[in-house]
């Protein structure tokens, strides 16, 4: 099985269309540093993808290394408490 960022390596290395996203997007206001956007936006371009595109799979990587990394208590916390957000902002 692959890791989330083999995952992406995979992404970039094939270039393959741009998948559908994890339910609806929603508009987010993010403050970045200048090294970070143009992290994001050097491999969104080698991948062929858009900044939006790769900014989300890199986030969606991040996100399951960390829970990965939890403990198992913790991280059942942090799930709960984002399903929780989920359900209030539908």
């Amino acid at each position: 099985m692959a890791s989330p960022a083999q995952e992406v390596v995979t992404l970039f290395l094939r270039r393959e269309a741009e998948a559908d996203g994890e339910g609806p997007p929603r508009t987010v206001t993010l403050r970045l540093n200048a090294e970070r956007v143009a992290w994001i936006d050097a491999l969104a371009k080698g991948a062929d993808r858009s900044r939006n595109a790769m900014a989300n799979e890199l986030l969606r990587v991040g996100i399951s290394c960390v829970l990965g990394e939890l403990p198992d208590v913790v991280r059942d916390e942090v799930e709960q408490s984002c399903i929780e957000i989920l359900e209030g902002s539908v």
